[in-house]
């Protein structure tokens, strides 16, 4: 993702082999986060593979400590599904909980 040139970070999608779900992600500099660069990004791709494309399911997970990216899921219309344990991030040893949420797409 470019700002007046500055690269500030970037959103994915992966897809299942099929098609037909996709998982969002998105990672943003410090700099540049809770100016909605990451929902504007996160919108566009969920409208453009949503319109046509066989998505028929969006996931996205976070950090259970992660209060902007759960807000971010909300914002795109996804609810929660599922919270559990076991989540480890690179910089710390400590076990986080995880937060799953989901958007249905109706073509």
């Amino acid at each position: 993702m470019l700002l007046d040139g500055v690269h500030i970070g970037g959103v994915s999608l992966y897809l299942n082999e099929d098609g037909t779900h996709g998982e969002l992600g998105w990672i943003i500099n410090r700099k540049y986060q809770h100016k909605g660069y990451a929902f504007e990004a996160a919108r566009a791709l969920v409208d453009r593979f949503s319109q046509g494309m066989g998505i028929a399911c969006f996931v996205a997970h976070c950090d259970g400590e992660n209060h902007a990216s759960r807000r971010l899921m909300e914002k795109l219309g996804m609810w929660q599904v599922s919270l559990c344990g076991g989540r480890k991030n690179r910089g710390s040893d400590e076990e986080r909980t995880e937060y799953m949420y989901e958007l249905e797409v109706n073509e």
